[in-house]
């Protein structure tokens, strides 16, 4: 009888060490499997920002253009028609803009890129805006001097951020803790990543 209850433990044992490898595998490859659908999912992001990304890039170098050539008038044009000239290009850059814009409200991961356009966007704003309304002299020149330097710098900040977070989503997922941990620090997009 003794034997019996040995060769019945034995086997329960057996069985329980292979119920354990079986579902310490499936446990494995679970998390593999979450973490392909992680990086799938932000590849797929990268790929919609891309494009948003590229438009908001290039409006802001845009409107640093405004602000660099506010000083040049082009040979055979006069005030009046750079100023045209470049009130045409502002109104481009904002309408491009304007377009992509529920696509960058939408992806809460692009907050930080949004923010430094629209720091540019206000910043030519008030300068162009300074341009005509502040009195001549030192103070007016100061002013619009800082704010090229405001547009200037948002407009790199705005490509930098733009390229670190494009890099950051086509990074692979760490498998394991690792990928439980990024999946529930970085915030999803409010459209489905399912979709794309």
């Amino acid at each position: 009888m003794v034997n019996a209850w040995v060769g019945l433990a034995g086997i329960v044992g057996t069985l329980a060490a292979a119920v354990g490898a079986v579902w310490f595998t499936q446990r494995a490859e679970n998390r593999r499997w979450y973490a392909q659908q992680l990086h799938l999912a932000d590849v797929a992001r990268a790929d919609r920002l891309r494009g948003v990304y590229g438009q908001l890039a290039q409006a802001a170098v845009s409107l640093r253009g405004v602000i660099g050539e506010r000083a040049i008038i082009q040979e055979g044009e006069t005030r009046d028609q750079r100023d045209e000239r470049h009130q045409r290009e502002l109104r481009r850059a904002l309408a491009k803009v304007g377009e992509i814009g529920g696509l960058v409200l939408v992806e809460s991961s692009a907050e930080s890129v949004r923010n430094a356009y629209t720091s540019v966007a206000v910043a030519t704003d008030h300068f162009m805006r300074g341009e005509s309304h502040l009195p001549p002299g030192a103070d007016r020149q100061n002013r619009l001097t800082e704010l090229a330097e405001v547009v200037m710098h948002q407009t790199e900040q705005v490509m930098r951020l733009a390229r670190d977070h494009l890099e950051k989503l086509e990074r692979p997922v760490p498998v394991g803790a690792e990928a439980v941990t990024r999946a529930n620090a970085e915030p999803r997009s409010a459209t489905s990543d399912d979709e794309g």
